[in-house]
């Protein structure tokens, strides 16, 4: 039996749908809501999760998990990725996207700052 409690289970838990992300790397798409951090974890029995980043906090998700096993250098490695998302969101804050970001009040300006940076928006790169 896994650890989802399914018998016939394959195996190991994948993120399918960030399939090619490099094991606790930090991911970020930038949004009409500002940056958004993630990255995909594997815990001590090779099962991935999901982490997000919020307000200096790791969510993490285990939808398809009942459990993680974690090592203490896999948390200090969630931790390190705490560090590094609220720095790059300070940087990006200090940024000329940033301060456009915070600039944009009403829809008009929503969509000026969308289209400015239409080339980054809702694509989710390594940071």
């Amino acid at each position: 039996m896994t650890k989802t409690g399914q018998i016939n289970d394959p195996g190991f838990n994948i993120i399918t749908n960030k399939k090619g992300s490099k094991a606790y790397h930090l991911y970020v798409t930038y949004t009409d809501d500002g940056p958004r951090y993630d990255a995909v974890c594997v815990d001590a029995e090779q099962d991935e999760f999901e982490i997000d980043f919020e307000d200096g906090c790791a969510s993490l998700n285990t939808v398809k998990l009942t459990y993680l096993m974690l090592r203490p250098e896999q948390l200090h490695a969630i931790a390190d990725l705490v560090e590094e998302a609220e720095a790059h969101f300070e940087e990006w804050s200090e940024s000329d996207m940033g301060r456009d970001f915070d600039a944009a009040e009403d829809a008009g300006e929503t969509t000026r700052f969308r289209n400015k940076y239409k080339d980054v928006m809702d694509i989710r790169s390594e940071v």
